[in-house]
């Protein structure tokens, strides 16, 4: 039996899925349609790192999520909690929610509606928000690219793209798929190779994963050890 009718006030997780709170949509599964933005990071902070980079101008960067996805549930399960942080830097790739092969397409629509609906509250609340497109195969194809403006500057993570023959297909299919549907004026590249020349395909910026980064610092402080020597 439902006791709602006597609650003074709700409890806090009694909106799990965000339903007080819906988006303009274009399309038929009520994903949100993101506002198109021009703005393009000169770099990329990881979320779960963002606390080393306090002394950076946060303003020339954005908040990306490219890492496993239950470091940034939260954004989701609890939007207002990471609030803060991303609007300290005033820019966000929108959360980059998985896609699995084999998973039922119901919880693929549902991360990428997760995905989109998280990046328009944080446009509602004057954020800049470019849109991560993520796919698995070709039947994602008909929702993961929703809700994305044709001609937007868009971002997609090449980590983990060339492990193996199907997973490198799969890549190059969604890639082309999405410069058909999307259009997008600019793509920006996390990770450091792709199996297809993409640069001769569109526009692209590239932005090295945090691996890499870390790889070059150790590699420098080396090096430096090695000229006093």
């Amino acid at each position: 039996m439902r006791t709602s009718y006597r609650w003074k006030s709700k409890p806090g997780n009694f909106d799990t899925v965000n339903a007080l709170r819906f988006f303009e949509s274009d399309n038929e599964y009520g994903i949100p349609t993101l506002n198109r933005e021009d703005f393009v990071p000169e770099w990329l902070i990881p979320v779960k790192k963002r606390v080393q980079y306090k002394e950076q101008d946060l303003s020339k960067g954005a908040v990306h999520f490219f890492v496993d996805d239950y470091h940034f549930e939260v954004v989701w399960n609890r939007p207002t909690q990471l609030l803060k942080t991303v609007t300290d830097c005033g820019s966000a790739l929108s959360p980059d929610f998985s896609l699995y092969v084999g998973d039922p397409p119901a919880v693929q629509i549902w991360n990428t509606y997760r995905s989109r609906w998280v990046g328009r509250y944080w446009q509602s609340r004057g954020i800049r928000v470019i849109p991560s497109i993520t796919w698995s195969d070709e039947q994602s194809y008909k929702y993961c690219f929703l809700g994305v403006p044709k001609g937007s500057t868009v971002a997609i993570s090449t980590v983990g793209v060339n492990r193996g023959k199907e997973v490198r297909e799969r890549f190059c299919s969604g890639f082309e798929e999405m410069l058909k549907v999307i259009e997008p004026e600019l793509v920006l590249v996390y990770g450091e190779v792709a199996p297809m020349d993409i640069d001769s395909m569109v526009k692209t910026k590239w932005f090295p994963s945090y691996w890499k980064t870390m790889r070059d610092i150790v590699t420098k402080k080396k090096q430096g050890l090695t000229d006093l020597d």
